[in-house]
Order: structure tokens, then sequence, then C-alpha cells
């Protein structure tokens, strides 16, 4: 079987490739050992004509190969290699290194690498390392061989681990090292960087990095070809299974640069640049360039050699008078220091800045939206979690310094400390921020800083204050505004009034006054709600509501008992849906507005009947308007009909057909919504109840024909009727009755 599996040998990369299929691998757990065995019999012929000096097979690299092949299916081959060679490479030498896994020395006199391929330059080192604990860089051996390809001396080159590289979760990493000149690609998962996209992204931040470690003397070169044929042969060789991964590949390379100069004795010596640019020293500097004719060797001529350099910055007093002396005794300069950069000044007098207080922390949304809400911005009390609280900063700031090449540099830091001490709900970030741990509301005095779980908010919630999002409890002390928002994750007390606005309180809300509002307001309560009075808008709650004097046209949902606490208490208009009892004094108005009232029924299920019956209702009208503009352009006459008035057909077409669906799908929601009855809920009026008021209690329609006094509703007849006078009431209702009647919010 083996035999038609196909090998193929590359007599320019003296490599042995293997073509493997999903159908290769089916009959057999393993690969069959003549596979290799053939490999190893063409690479002896090889050795044996003195092509190659040196081969190795991959065996562990078929082996896994094969086994990835059996448990997936592909169309298309996959191509790995099997076997490699390489001839001798004369001047090649690895050593030990303390501070990687080995060095690299070529010695030029010896090795031709114009003529080697870098396939054989490192097998050779590999080789020549000998057995290694960890995988050595790829990029480090690749670097090696493109110095020796240019000219370049190649001595002691450090060759590390790529371990630390393959923790990181990335798809792949840009590292730049300055000290090598070279910037390296680590590729960590393939298939990210199989779109045009993510490949076209990679390499430029390639370019970058490269662009950013350019200098006047160094120039690099991105090696864009290179990286992008290792690219397609990964992709479609075994490291698509895991094997060899990741890659560790050069992508660009520095070199110096020796611009062309006119003066006597330019291009002579060159300088060397700390790495953090701002001290250089004079190399190669020869000291017979004293008595050379027509070479001068004098300050002005270090400063030309300088500016060739691309170095901007210019010799001190200090440094011209110990060079000039070091002329004057003709000494060997090598060494001597002739520009130094200037550090700037160190910013001063710490404070620490209230950052929550400004707008732009404020919001996490797109500020050229349309969709901001700008009480939102307004708000200046609050932050959320992990927003920036304070920040240290100076009141005198720091100058930018300059480096030996012109370039501005970071001012240096200050050795002034400001000691903030940090509170609860605080957390420092990096040396000079401090955020928020939960939501809460900043407390800062001088340096101490902290967070409260308690809002407290003096005066009026409005336009001018902002909205109010806060998780912990809220004290409102004024009024909720037209048009606010206030939202909290527990209690929420107000101490004014709520006019028309929407008020969303994961606890109890506490009203001191009333509620007013219109379809725009908006109450949502998921624990009892307690006012003064409720007047218009919408009122949704999940447990009790507590009034003192009145419920005026409002639609109301309530899961729990609603009840007027006030002797001439009145509830009338509107549309209410209660779960439990209702007590009330007054029930409806003489004359006027009618009072409709659910008791004892699934206030969730019938809210959402409302709200979807609504949608339905909308869906059909916008359904009918779309075939009014159907019907009007079908009867239009042919002469009529333009390929605009076609398209149009077609679109309105398209948009009645969705409709339908979509009535459809709403008509099957509605009609799955079902309700439960609670039969112990009742109704208590001690004074009267009008006969505008509409009754349903737990699903049964109760007709009133005539004003009532002092009278009970129950849900079920008792006696045949379902009103019975408080002063009758059985004794098993006396104790329920009693318990509504002296019930008040605690």
């Amino acid at each position: 079987m083996s035999s038609q599996i196909k090998l193929t040998f590359n007599a320019t990369s003296l490599k042995v490739r293997c073509e493997l299929t999903s159908e290769d691998v089916r009959a057999s757990e393993s690969p069959p050992p003549d596979i290799l065995a053939r490999a190893r019999a063409k690479m002896e012929v090889v050795k044996k004509s003195g092509v190659i000096e040196y081969y190795k097979t991959y065996e562990d690299h078929l082996d896994t190969v094969w086994k990835k092949l059996r448990s997936i299916s592909l169309s298309k081959a996959v191509t790995l290699t099997i076997a490699s060679g390489a001839p001798d490479l004369p001047g090649v030498s690895v050593l030990p290194s303390k501070d990687g896994l080995f060095a690299i020395t070529i010695d030029s006199a010896k090795a031709h690498p114009n003529t080697w391929r870098y396939e054989w330059f490192k097998l050779q080192i590999l080789r020549k390392a000998g057995t290694l604990k960890e995988e050595p860089s790829n990029a480090h051996i690749f670097t090696a061989y493109c110095r020796a390809k240019l000219g370049l001396e190649v001595q002691g080159h450090l060759v590390t681990s790529i371990q630390h590289l393959k923790d990181n979760p990335k798809p792949y990493s840009i590292i730049g090292r300055r000290a090598e000149l070279q910037v390296i690609v680590v590729i960590r998962n393939l298939s990210d960087l199989q779109s045009k996209l993510n490949r076209d992204a990679m390499m430029k931040l390639v370019r970058q990095a490269a662009l950013q470690m350019t200098t006047p003397s160094i120039k690099f070169t991105v090696l864009e070809k290179d990286l992008q044929t290792m690219l397609d042969n990964a992709m479609a060789g075994q490291e698509q299974f895991g094997v060899g991964m990741p890659l560790v590949c050069l992508a660009a390379l520095g070199k110096t640069v020796v611009a062309t100069a006119h003066y006597p004795g330019a291009g002579r010596i060159a300088f060397a640049v700390s790495e953090d640019k701002m001290l250089a020293r004079i190399v190669n500097f020869q000291i017979n360039y004293y008595w050379e004719k027509g070479a001068p060797v004098s300050l002005e001529w270090l400063e030309k050699e300088m500016e060739h350099c691309g170095l901007k910055a210019k010799m001190t007093e200090d440094l011209r008078k110990i060079l000039h002396d070091s002329i004057t005794a003709q000494v060997n300069l090598n060494g001597l220091v002739v520009a130094r950069g200037s550090l700037g000044t160190p910013p001063g007098e710490p404070y620490l800045h209230h950052v929550y207080k400004e707008a732009a922390g404020r919001i996490s949304s797109d500020l050229d939206s349309d969709l901001i809400n700008i009480r939102d911005l307004q708000q200046r009390d609050l932050v959320k979690a992990g927003q920036l609280i304070a920040e240290i900063r100076y009141k005198v700031p720091g100058m930018p310094g300059l480096d030996v090449y012109g370039k501005e540099t970071k001012p240096p830091s200050t050795e002034q400390e400001l000691i903030v001490r940090v509170g609860e709900g605080v957390q420092k970030q990096g040396t000079r921020q401090y955020i928020a741990a939960y939501d809460g509301i900043p407390q800062i005095e001088e340096n101490d800083i902290a967070l409260t779980k308690i809002l407290i908010h003096e005066g009026d919630v409005n336009l001018k204050t902002g909205n109010i999002y806060f998780d912990g409890p809220i004290e409102i002390r004024g009024t909720i505004d037209q048009g606010a928002v206030v939202e909290g994750s527990e209690d929420i007390t107000v101490t004014g009034a709520i006019l028309n606005a929407k008020v969303i309180a994961q606890g109890n809300l506490i009203v001191k006054g009333g509620i007013t509002s219109n379809d725009q307001g908006m109450i949502d309560v998921k624990g009892d709600l307690v006012a003064e009075f409720i007047e218009g808008g919408t009122i949704v709650a999940a447990s009790n509501i507590y009034v003192e004097k009145a419920i005026l046209n409002t639609k109301i949902f309530c899961g729990g008992h609603i009840k007027i606490t006030n002797n001439d208490g009145i509830l009338g208009g509107g549309i209410i849906h209660c779960n439990g009892s209702i007590f009330t004094p007054y029930l409806g108005f003489k004359q006027g507005a009618r009072t409709q009232l659910t008791v004892g029924g699934n206030w969730i299920a019938e809210r959402s009947r409302i709200l979807k019956k609504k949608r339905l209702d909308w869906l059909k009208a916008l359904s009918e308007t779309e075939r009014l503009k159907l019907r009007e352009l079908v009867q239009r006459r042919t002469n009529q009909a333009s390929k605009k008035t076609e398209d149009l057909k077609e679109v309105i077409q398209d948009r009645v057909v969705r409709l339908s669906k979509l009535i459809e799908t709403q008509k099957n929601l509605l009609s799955r919504i079902q309700t439960t009855q609670n039969l112990s809920a009742r109704v208590y009026i001690p004074k009267i109840i009008y006969t505008t008021t509409d009754l349903e209690m737990s699903g049964q329609k109760v007709k009133l024909t005539t004003e009532l006094a002092n009278v009970a509703i129950f849900s079920r007849k008792i006696k045949d009727s379902y009103f019975c006078d408080l002063d009758d009431l059985p004794e098993d209702e006396k104790q329920s009755y009693s318990m509504l009647q002296q019930k008040n919010y605690k």
C-alpha cells in the first residue's frame, strides 16, 4: 500500500517530501515503515554521491500527520518533509552559551555563504548544537544566515528558546529586537491567517515595527516575500496539524547604513549609541588616523562625522574639552563620549485629579453618536465598576527631552510623591490611576479616596443633574422631573414627587410625594410601591402597592395587593390588573371615566397579552398600508408601468409576505399565553363602589347594576352572590379582611 504513497526528492533543497491524502491513511493506524525506508535509501544514494554530508529523517512528523489525517477528512493532499540533507558548510561553529541555548560563529575566511541555502544552514546548526532540552528560535538562526549572506560579521550570535512564546493566547505576535536589528513574527494559529485580510493586517504591523526601529544610520528591510512563502508552505504542510508550531520567523532585518559624504576622512568612524539613545561613543577609530595626510583629526571632523551618522545632539563644552585634550595628546578616541541626549524636566506639584467628573469619562458610547442621552452625560456623582475615578496629575507639567538623534523623549519621572490613601471600593491601577471596584459614589477628601454603596442625591433629578443608574440603594432628596431616568438595584426613596419620569427599582420604591405621569412615564418596581397618590402613566409592581390618597386614571399591573390607606381614598379610572386583593374606600367615579378592574388574574400573563396584542395590531395596520400600496401599483395601466415601478412592486410584495409571517407568529404567541386564577383575591370597599366600574374577578365578569356601600366582592359566589356586606362577612373571610385592613408598608 505504501508504494502508492508518492515520495519526491528536491535536488535544490535536498529534501524528500511525502504527499498524503485521507484515503492513504485509512488502511492502517500508523504509517508503514517502508515510507521512511524509501526516504533513507534515497538520502544514502545522494550522500554517497558527495552532494550531502549529513541527513536527518522526521519519523515523529510523519506519525503526527498520519494520526491527524485519520481523525479528519480532507479533500486535498498534505505535503510534509520526511527527510532533509545538507552539504558540509565549512567555517560554521556552534558553542554552548549561558545566556541562551547556543551561539553561532561564522569564520568569513572559510565560509562561502553565497552558495548556501537556509535549509542546509539550519540543519547543520541543529546538528552541531546536539540534543536540546528546549526548541530554539528559528528567527535567531535565520538572522545569522542573513547576516552571513550580507557579508556582515556573525560572532557569538545568540540563539534562545521559544518556550516562553508558546503560552501566549494571541494567534500571532510581532516582536522587535533592537539590539539584534530584527523583527520576528511568532505564529501560533495558522487558521487565523487563512484570510488575506488577516495576513495583510499582520504585514502592516511588521512594517510599523520596522519603521519604529529605523534610524538615520539603521535601515530595515521587510522580508515580505520570504514570510509569505513560509506561510503558504506551512498551510499546505505539516504545520497545519501543529507539527513545528509555533512558527518563529524573521520578518524584517536591519542594517547599518553609511551615507555618502564629501569631506576629508568621511565615514572613517562610527558611533555606538546606547539602547535608550541618550549617549553616543566613538567606535572604529584607528590611531594611525593622526598621521595620515588629508584626514585631519579635529573637533570639526568629529562634528561632521556625527552629522554624517545622523546624530543631532551638539557637543557640550565639557565633552569638547575632553575630546580636544585627547586629540592634542593623540590618544585612541574609541569609547569617548561625543554626545548626550537631554533628559528634559520632570513634572512637579502632584495632585489628585477627579477624573470621574469629566463628561468623557462618564460614558462609554461614541461621543459623536446621535443616540447619546445628554442626561446620562450630565451625571457627575456616580461611577460604574471599572471606571476611572481619579489619577495623579501635576500642576507643573514635565518637559520632554531629546535623544542623540534629536527625537523627543518622555519627561523623566518625578521624585515628588503623592501619598494616596485608598479605601473600600477603590483599586489602584498602575502607578497613578484609581478605578472603581463596583458601582458607587466617590468619596474624596484631599488624598483619601473611597466608594460608598449608598447614593444620596441632594436636590431634584433633571436635565442639569443627569440620569441616575446605581448598583445599590438610592435616596433622592427632591423630585424626579419629567424625562429623567432613575434605575437602582435596591430600594429607591424619593422625598419629593415623580413627574412623568422613568423609575426602575429592583427593591421597593417609596415616594413621599405623588406620582404624576402620562404615556411616556413608566414605573417598574420589583418590591413594594408606596406613594401619596398616583395619577396617569403605567405602573408595574411585582409586590404590593400602598397609596395614601388616590390612584386616578392609571394603568397598573400589580403582583400583590393594592391598598388606599386614607379613609376618603379613591381608586378611579384607568385599567387595573391585580393578582391579589384590593382595599379602597371608594372605587370608581360617580360620573365620568370608567374604571376597568381585573382582580385575581395572572398579571404577568395579562401584561404580556396586552403588549403582544398591541404589536399584532400594529403589524396588521402596517400590512394593510402595504397592501393598499401594492393594489395601487397593480391597477396601473401597462403603459404607466416602468422598471422602477416593477422593482417597487417586488419590494412591496416581499414586504407583505414577511409581514404576513410576522402576523401569524404573533398570533401563535398570543394564543399560547396561559393564565392562572387567584381564587382568594377579594375587593373591599368600606365606602362606595360606583356603577362606572367594570369588574372581572378571577376570570369571571361581575355585573354591577347599582351603587353599593360597605361591601366585599368575592372571586366566587357565596350564597348566590359575588357581593357581601362587610359587617356580614363569614368567619373565614373576616380574618383576611382584617389583615388587609391593618396591613401597611413598614
